[in-house]
């Protein structure tokens, strides 16, 4: 439980430095009048990435719909048939996990190769 917490602890973190240097970076690249918008359209990018990895995850890792049922037949079965079981499902999620991970160092990359145009507040 207390590594669950932390782990929200370090989301909540995490999403304030982001949004908070985000936000700013944001409404200082472009033309002033248009800064609005553009935090406007960084903040939905932020809401669309949430559902689409809800769903990823829904249809990538959890993409057995008779789980529970097979988990009921499991808990009456020997133990070895379990872990094989609960072998076969980390399977399926250790893939879609590589590919993610594979995406987010090939951002890495990127954001380590671009160099983003520095930012000045005008006064």
């Amino acid at each position: 439980m207390t590594s669950v917490l932390f782990a929200i602890f370090v989301e909540a973190i995490d999403l304030s430095f982001l949004e908070t240097s985000a936000d700013t970076y944001a409404t200082l690249l472009g033309p002033k009048r248009l800064s609005t918008l553009r935090l406007n359209v960084a903040q939905t990018m932020n809401a669309l990435g949430l559902l689409t990895g809800i769903l990823l995850g829904k249809y990538l890792v959890f993409q057995d719909s008779n789980l529970h049922t097979e988990m009921e037949k499991l808990r009456a079965s020997d133990p070895e048939a379990a872990k094989a079981f609960g072998t076969e499902q980390l399977g399926h999620t250790l893939q879609p996990y590589m590919v993610v991970m594979a995406i987010m160092l090939l951002f890495i990359v990127l954001f380590a190769v671009v160099e983003f145009p520095k930012c000045r507040p005008q006064t």
